[in-house]
């Protein structure tokens, strides 16, 4: 009675909930099952902070929603459903990779990586050296940091 992919925006999944053909499709679902109901759907949900800021991709998993993918400059929080969000990094630190530090695609609150001396980070992923330096990302076994490799002699 639901038509959902496996991802979604979440205002596509609730047009789908709030209509009164999914109410009818699952009130007749639950009666088959010898369990009477009468749904009824809240005319709009309340904001994920992700979805606040206008970023994240989700996926339906059984009946929930589970934020899956931040833009890079955003670290994925997605521990629990009820504190999932994008949380962009603040000035003064950056981000490469939004599952920097996630365990098994779980990804539990934690701070971005910190700005290393001779560069200037005004958050999110950000990362502009102060002189004529060369970076690159190196992988750090889960975690995604800018590493100096050649500094100008002078």
């Amino acid at each position: 009675f639901l038509s959902a992919s496996s991802t979604m925006t979440r205002e596509a999944l609730h047009a789908q909930l709030a209509s009164p053909a999914f109410a009818r499709a699952f009130d007749a679902s639950m009666a088959q099952r010898g369990i009477p109901v009468t749904s009824a759907v809240a005319p709009q949900s309340p904001p994920l902070q992700a979805e606040a800021e206008g970023v994240g991709t989700y996926e339906l998993e059984g009946a929930q929603l589970v934020l899956k993918d931040c833009p890079v400059g955003f670290l994925i929080v997605n521990s629990s459903v009820q504190t999932q969000e994008c949380k962009k990094c603040p000035v003064d630190s950056y981000s490469t990779d939004p599952t920097d530090g996630c365990v098994g695609g779980v990804c539990e609150a934690r701070p971005c990586s910190a700005c290393p001396a001779g560069a200037t980070c005004k958050g999110g992923s950000h990362f502009a050296p102060a002189d004529l330096s060369t970076w690159e990302v190196e992988d750090l076994g889960g975690y995604k940091m800018q590493r100096l490799v050649a500094f100008p002699s002078g």
